[in-house]
């Protein structure tokens, strides 16, 4: 034995859902038939891995590390990003994770057929026409993928008459679909669609895409190929590529063409891209590793960004437990899909969520240890 050995997890507390304290495991809109039997603790998640690992602390040069059996050997790298942003890494440890987050890792609100192994999220607000030809082009999909892929549609606080429940059920095909809906329409609630969606998904295994691009079938067959490693590991993949920019995330305010050229080098922390040709909200987890960075955070709803960057910052600052994996270079292109309405767009002023960010990730501020803050219910399911 190399060192001591980490206890069990305690059992989940009580936390706050907004305006009701509830138990972990009671979720609204959950269903305790699903629950499955509990799982290891998270403390030894990824034990099986053998990542590339990386450590950043203030003032010093990241290093890279192997695990090995009584420890790791460090090799001293230059990091493009710790060597740019030296002060945005001084940490004393892990972030905290939400009370019951192992539970959350364990929970299956959303029935699947026992061949699906990777679910496809989307995040929704109002654009039915939109969404509608998201699940033509799912329907579309080889059958042999079909049986292996469930979709998820999290309905952010749609208006009423603009839903998403009415438009899957009337475009229902071949396609595994589901719709939870947030009843609540809270500005910019990016982070909390997030959480819900990964405690709800049927599988344990996750792919959270972007409503303006769609994923053709060789990007699923490659999530496929690489669910049963992710599912055994405490490895985060984000950074797809993209075959075309959307013009409010561009540098030059005009959508940029990707296809057939190299990701232009980031100039954002943490891979933020700043309109490159590689996405940084669509990233490639298990249920496991998202529970155990301890979500997205909550925090940040009511105001515009951060939210990628300060979770990506959580999977570098749980070394040696997580590997943060980016800009896969054997996948597909994501397939830039044009918007429609959604009403009046909310201000994208990023002063308060970019002082949050800062404070949170230097330890000025305490991160968040709720999420859920809002009520949910399953819309829609095909089973």
């Amino acid at each position: 034995m190399c060192g001591p050995r980490r206890g069990p997890e305690p059992a989940p507390r009580r936390r706050e859902t907004g305006e009701t304290a509830v138990d972990a495991p009671a979720l609204r809109g959950g269903d305790r038939r699903a629950l499955p039997p509990r799982a290891p603790a998270l403390q030894r998640h990824g034990a099986l891995s053998e990542p590339r690992l990386y450590t950043a602390r203030r003032g010093a040069v990241a290093q890279s590390r192997r695990r090995g059996p009584c420890g790791d050997v460090a090799t001293p790298v230059l990091d493009a990003v710790t060597s740019r942003h030296p002060s945005l890494f001084r940490r004393s440890g892990p972030p905290p994770r939400p009370a019951g987050s192992a539970r959350y890792a364990e929970l299956r609100a959303i029935n699947a057929r026992p061949t699906e192994v990777v679910t496809i999220t989307y995040l929704y607000y109002a654009d039915s026409e939109f969404l509608a030809k998201h699940v033509e082009y799912w329907n579309a999909y080889p059958t042999t993928l079909l049986e292996k892929i469930h979709f998820l549609v999290v309905d952010d606080g749609s208006p009423a008459g603009r839903r998403a429940a009415p438009i899957v059920e009337k475009n229902r095909g071949p396609a595994s679909v589901s719709v939870v809906e947030i009843d609540q329409d809270l500005v910019w609630n990016v982070a909390g669609a997030r959480n819900l969606a990964a405690v709800v998904a049927p599988t344990d295994v996750l792919m959270l895409n972007d409503m303006d691009y769609r994923v053709p079938p060789g990007v699923a067959e490659w999530a496929i190929a690489h669910s049963a490693r992710v599912a055994q590991t405490c490895h985060l993949w984000n950074g797809f590529p993209r075959d075309e920019v959307v013009p409010h995330v561009s540098r030059t305010g005009a959508a940029v063409t990707c296809s057939g050229r190299a990701a232009p080098a980031s100039k954002g922390a943490f891979g933020g891209h700043g309109g490159g040709c590689t996405h940084p909200g669509v990233s490639f987890f298990s249920k496991k590793t998202y529970w155990h960075l301890g979500g997205n955070e909550e925090d940040l709803v009511g105001f515009y960004g951060h939210t990628d960057p300060i979770f990506r910052w959580k999977a570098l600052a749980t070394y040696p437990i997580c590997d943060l994996k980016q800009h896969p270079r054997d996948v597909p292109e994501l397939q830039r899909v044009s918007a429609g309405d959604t009403g009046p767009r909310a201000s994208r002023w990023q002063g308060r969520n970019k002082a949050l960010f800062h404070n949170r990730t230097t330890g000025v501020e305490p991160f968040s240890t709720t999420v859920l803050r809002f009520s949910w219910r399953i819309a829609a399911t095909p089973y």
